[in-house]
């Protein structure tokens, strides 16, 4: 699977990799994320989240905090809407993008926007309603809009779209996938699309694409593409003239977090969900801690890494004992098995504070989505 992350730096040297969603109105961050920071936090500042399952969740604040591009000098002051359940630590919003041309341009895409190719790694999806940046194109032959989600893991359509358009559905188990929506509420897909066309503008000025989408009963959107096609087709900057960006100032913002569970199997327990979830926070510590070593110094790296190997060990310890409690043959859990994790540390160079080549390499990351109301 293949994720793109912008690594950045919060106020007095915080490294993060942040999410970069393109459907979001504003910025947000997870609150532990931002206790853990010492932020100030404005708990009087709130809002009412709506998730993917309809369901209402209020904000825990707002806090601001000086942001800047990682290797770059510009600092900026941000405000940030804390969510009380989001997996990403940092999420940037539509106006910031637009603002610093993240996307639109390309030499900042190609500075800023670093891809991983990850092992086992969970699908996520973010929308933001009506007011929604949407490309203009053809889906299969008809004009029509399609969401810019650079949130989104996956290619989604609404199911009563797909079946309005007469386009067959595989609805076999095995074409089904388990959602999981930012309060941890679930959903499953109904199927596949198989070959979609889809072409940018108003035909012939594009290639024409062949696209497999995940149908979702009342998704929020007729269609909607996902990062890894947004950023394949350089759809940001090469079909910029057909995006249609109604960038008001309506207080109505809808922000939805889904994501897609790979332990889809029917019978989950609740504890296993939790595993899955304690992986998942392991691998992203992981991810942090990989980047904060790196700017340390050679001398400091060692001691570092002696230390983040010995919390480690002590994590696969807790999981492994977790797992064989669950009554089920242990599995390997993510960090064992993700080309990041399964690697040894790095050694420091010899020269500054780079790490040589074998450094541990990506790291696991979900998607979300919600809609901020």
């Amino acid at each position: 699977s293949r994720v793109f992350e912008i690594p950045s730096v919060l106020g007095k040297g915080h490294f993060t990799d942040a999410l970069g969603d393109y459907c979001a109105k504003s910025n947000f961050m997870r609150e532990e994320y931002a206790v853990r920071l010492g932020l100030s936090i404005n708990r009087q500042d709130t809002s009412d989240v709506v998730v993917g399952s309809g369901k209402k969740v209020t904000t825990a604040g707002t806090t601001e905090t000086l942001f800047r591009f990682k290797d770059e000098n510009k600092s900026y002051s941000l405000k940030f809407h804390l969510l009380p359940s989001c997996l990403h630590n940092v999420i940037l919003g539509r106006s910031f993008i637009k603002f610093t041309r993240t996307f639109s341009s390309m030499g900042n895409k190609l500075r800023r926007v670093k891809e991983r190719v990850l092992n086992s790694v969970s699908h996520h999806f973010l929308y933001l309603g009506e007011s929604a940046p949407r490309f203009e194109g053809l889906i299969h032959g008809v004009p029509g809009d399609a969401l810019a989600d650079s949130g989104a893991k996956v290619l989604v359509m609404d199911e009563a779209y797909a079946r309005s358009r007469g386009f067959p559905i595989a609805t076999g188990f095995q074409h089904r996938t388990k959602l999981r929506f930012a309060d941890d509420s679930v959903a499953y897909t109904s199927g596949i699309t198989y070959g979609v066309q889809w072409e940018f503008g108003p035909g012939g000025k594009s290639e024409q694409y062949s696209l497999d989408f995940h149908i979702l009963k009342n998704a929020p959107a007729n269609v909607i593409l996902s990062d890894t096609f947004l950023f394949d087709t350089h759809a940001y900057s090469e079909y910029d003239c057909y995006l249609i960006d109604d960038d008001d100032d309506d207080d109505d913002a809808f922000f939805f977090a889904i994501d897609i569970d790979t332990t889809h199997n029917g019978h989950e327990s609740s504890n296993q969900a939790s595993l899955a979830d304690m992986k998942y926070f392991e691998l992203v510590r992981r991810g942090e801690e990989e980047d904060r070593i790196s700017h340390l110094s050679p001398e400091e790296q060692i001691i570092a890494w002696q230390v983040e190997n010995e919390r480690r060990a002590e994590w696969e310890r807790l999981r492994l004992a977790l797992e064989l409690s669950q009554s089920t043959p242990p599995r390997p859990s993510p960090a064992s098995t993700s080309p990041i994790l399964g690697q040894s540390p790095p050694t420091p160079s010899s020269g500054g504070g780079q790490q040589a080549d074998s450094h541990p390499g990506p790291r696991k990351r979900s998607r979300w989505w919600f809609k901020l109301k």
